[in-house]
């Protein structure tokens, strides 16, 4: 439910918009979805005669596993963090084995999985911004809709992860009430608002005041800096100290640019 201002309002009605680019013929490699989603899409690839892979039916993962036609590709030592990224990996594997042409070898998918880097996806910061505040483990996400923060939330407990402090700034477009209650139901530690950005955000006032409503502690904070030192400040005496940059694109890369700098 993202660019709602530009897809339409409801699951269908944007399925219906992403599933126009599908051509007559194509292949269509469709991860797990909605029913009442899958089966737009797949009314949509019958019709064009289409090459379909829908999750589970042409393919599914079990036991970190990706199995379709003959094919079962083990997922476990992919590098990148959260399990969604086991149904971003299989339907890149699955393209990768169905475009006539690619050959790709099983050895090399094994040795691409272990090496993949995607900066500001659930991607740890080891850069120069690590060396100010080396008791922090610092994590940088791109979730920006409450979907993405599923994803996140899921990842969180997984790795039972306490004593966690976010950094927060939301697009001025997002639907920031659901978001702040998915973020409760992880009971953080702080929440700090980044006041100053570069992008147009939800008023920090609002979001503290919704922060306040739902009895999660929160503090708004003028620029990240701030927000880590003040994070630092915090979590100084914890023994699992995470900190967790999220909720906006921009966000994180102005996060990237400070590991760097």
């Amino acid at each position: 439910m993202d660019h709602r201002e530009y897809l339409g309002n409801s699951l269908k009605k944007i399925a219906n918009e992403k599933s126009a680019i599908i051509g007559r013929k194509n292949l269509v490699i469709c991860s797990k979805q909605k029913k009442h989603v899958n089966d737009l899409i797949k009314k949509v690839s019958i019709k064009k005669e289409c090459n379909g892979y829908f999750y589970n039916e042409n393919w599914s993962i079990k036991n970190e596993r990706l199995i379709f036609d003959d094919n079962e590709i083990d997922l476990s030592k992919i590098s990148l963090h959260g399990i969604h990224q086991y149904f971003n990996a299989a339907c890149a594997i699955i393209a990768s084995k169905k475009i006539s042409g690619l050959e790709v070898k099983d050895s090399n998918i094994y040795k691409t999985l272990s090496n993949i880097q995607w900066k500001g996806r659930l991607h740890k910061l080891k850069g120069k911004i690590c060396l100010r505040y080396p008791s922090l483990d610092m994590w940088v996400d791109c979730a920006h809709n409450s979907l993405g923060f599923d994803s996140l939330l899921m990842w969180i407990k997984k790795q039972k992860l306490n004593d966690i402090v976010i950094i927060l700034a939301l697009g001025i477009n997002k639907d920031y009430k659901r978001i702040l209650k998915k973020l409760k139901l992880i009971n953080p530690l702080m929440i700090f608002f980044v006041k100053e950005t570069k992008f147009n955000v939800q008023d920090p006032k609002l979001l503290k005041s919704t922060a306040d409503s739902l009895n999660i502690n929160s503090q708004i904070c003028s620029n990240m800096f701030d927000c880590l030192k003040n994070s630092n400040n915090l979590l100084k005496r914890k023994s699992n100290s995470n900190v967790i940059i999220t909720g906006s694109i921009y966000l994180v890369a102005s996060a990237l640019l400070l590991e760097k700098k």
